[in-house]
């Protein structure tokens, strides 16, 4: 795994979106060694923004438990909650560039003199459209009110500039410094964002240390349509009619500047999707804006992983890459990007993730019970039990509950995000990566978990041997120790762990 530090800034919902994804392939084995995420958003009330937040802080909090001086933890020959993923700012997750909910452009810029009042009046409309429309749900799918915006509130240096700036400084101290900056071209703030946040990252790199640093954008094009909105003002939200006339408009802007020799880009992802997968109908924002997981949301944070390992094809590789498949109405583990240059990696390493979820809210289930078992039934307790020598565990007074709370939450992330994604709307119908019935299904009870394990994932062709079943689990529990470095539950959580993946020798 790459020693590179990887910072993403998700811009507005759709750039947040990406990030849950990347989150999900980096806790995964499959990204940096080290994630930051940091997330804009002019809607700070938007649900995909929360929702990738609450993958960042469920995964930080499991790690902080498990890979600490606690009484349950694992040992360093296990890949499990290895990656470091944290917010780029704890204290202020999400950075909203103008709090005030009542902000207008018009308030944001200020006294004008005549001059400048007279370009603002010819750049940007009088009224609600635009020069006095609230700020406090985004931009509407407005990137030129996003970008003057943005910019008006970078300029007063905030906390997140800092945080940006202080982690890009470590290329001065011989750290290699991965940052993208993921979004939408056809929305607000994403396509506001974009090409601001790059300007404005580019001249904080220290001068004569510019070799260690290395900036991407992945460029979210259209890939979802809506319903037309029910019961919101139509002016207020953003129409699927609009989204690919918005993507052409931000796409000559990038060309023009690729020639130009002004693109601070060193890569650039581009994904969309045709046709447009359907979403629910859309909303004008705050915690009502809640879209499903994606595929196309997956294949850039692939691509976004590909960078930061530094397998993106060197110096010479286009500086525009497009990922397609093989079918169109179809989507297989060969069509997906591998950041580390085996083409089945993801497979290998988000597939081991998935099982491994499914099997751990099982198994802490069954230790737990058996764990409970009457002094005068010990001996009764399964050979599993016996040889991960989970009786060294106080179950009465000091279990394990909330180390193993905490890796339960991480794995029901993955698990619910991995089912949202396989089932959304229009998604295609031939879906070959994991199960379509979702996650988790009855995984407490034994036949639903078995069911569920032996079914979840989907063979990436004849060539590749099928993965050990349910039953291979209770074997090497009850035969195979876990590795003596771990402590407490973090010897039955390894060898899991081992009995999971789909690769031999993976752990």
């Amino acid at each position: 795994m790459s020693d590179t530090l990887g910072i993403v800034i998700a811009v507005g919902g759709t750039g947040a979106k990406v990030a849950e994804a990347l989150v999900h392939l980096t806790a995964a084995g499959l990204g940096p060694q080290k994630l930051l995420v940091g997330f804009v958003d002019q809607d700070s009330g938007n649900g995909n923004t929360s929702d990738a937040r609450s993958a960042v802080e469920s995964y930080s909090a499991a790690r902080a438990l498990w890979r600490g001086a606690g009484d349950h933890v694992l040992d360093d020959s296990n890949t499990l909650l290895q990656p470091v993923i944290e917010l780029l700012t704890p204290h202020e997750p999400v950075w909203t560039p103008h709090p005030d909910g009542t902000t207008t452009l018009n308030k944001a810029v200020g006294r004008l003199d005549e001059f400048d009042k007279a370009l603002f009046d010819l750049l940007f409309e009088a009224g609600e459209n635009e020069q006095d429309m609230p700020l406090g749900r985004g931009y509407r799918a407005r990137p030129n009110i996003g970008a003057l915006a943005i910019a008006l509130a970078m300029q007063a240096n905030p906390p997140f500039a800092d945080a940006i700036s202080t982690a890009i400084k470590q290329v001065g101290a011989g750290q290699t410094v991965k940052l993208v900056i993921a979004g939408s071209l056809f929305g607000g703030t994403g396509a506001a964002g974009l090409p601001t946040f790059a300007k404005l990252i580019k001249s904080l790199v220290p001068k004569g240390h510019e070799a260690r640093f290395g900036m991407a954008g992945a460029f979210m094009m259209p890939y979802f349509g809506f319903k037309p909105p029910m019961g919101d003002d139509p002016t207020d939200v953003a129409k699927a009619e609009d989204l690919l006339q918005a993507s052409r408009v931000a796409l000559r802007y990038y060309v023009d500047r690729q020639r130009s020799g002004d693109l601070p880009f060193d890569r650039m992802y581009m994904v969309g999707w045709d046709p447009f997968m359907a979403t629910l109908n859309h909303s004008s924002g705050s915690g009502s804006q809640r879209n499903p997981a994606m595929v196309p949301e997956l294949i850039a944070a692939l691509g976004v992983c590909q960078f930061m390992r530094g397998n993106d094809g060197g110096a010479d590789a286009p500086k525009a890459l497009v990922s397609a498949r093989a079918v169109q109405d179809a989507i297989s583990w060969t069509d997906l990007p591998s950041p580390t240059g085996e083409a089945l990696d993801p497979y290998y390493q988000l597939g081991h993730a998935l099982r491994f979820a499914i099997a751990f809210e099982f198994w802490n289930d069954h230790a737990r019970n058996q764990g409970n078992v009457s002094f005068f039934g010990r001996f009764s307790r399964d050979a599993f039990f016996k040889t991960q020598d989970l009786g060294q565990i106080n179950w009465s007074n000091s279990p394990p509950q909330q180390e193993a709370q905490a890796l339960l939450n991480q794995g029901r992330m993955l698990l619910d995000w991995a089912g949202k994604l396989s089932a959304s709307r229009d998604a295609p119908r031939t879906f070959n990566l994991w199960s379509r019935d979702g996650f988790p299904a009855n995984l407490g009870d034994e036949t639903g978990y078995k069911r569920c394990y032996d079914r979840a994932l989907i063979v990436p062709g004849d060539t590749v041997d099928r993965p050990t079943d349910s039953a291979h689990i209770l074997q090497q529990l009850s035969s195979v120790r876990g590795p003596a470095g771990a402590r407490g539950l973090g010897r039955m959580v390894a060898s899991i762990h081992a009995a999971t993946a789909t690769k031999t020798g993976a752990q």
